[in-house]
């Protein structure tokens, strides 16, 4: 997603400690990310998720978690 501008996230210093633990080196945690949301979701799951949110300037997950009863 090299088009897809950089941002910053928040998270607790244990969350990014156990991050650190599973990373491997040279892995980005975007691309570390990435795998553990493609490893826990069904890939329709996600395929949904993806073509709501370029269809929307803002979709919340949430929303797409209740209407997919996941």
């Amino acid at each position: 997603m090299a088009s897809d501008p950089i941002t910053t996230i928040s998270v607790h210093s244990s969350t990014r400690r156990l991050l650190e633990s599973v990373k491997v080196a040279g892995e980005s945690y975007d691309e570390l990310l990435q795998e553990l949301v493609e490893a826990n979701y069904s890939p329709a799951f996600l395929k949904e998720l993806r073509r709501r949110i370029r269809a929307s300037t803002r979709y919340p997950a949430e929303q797409v978690f209740r209407e997919a009863r996941v």
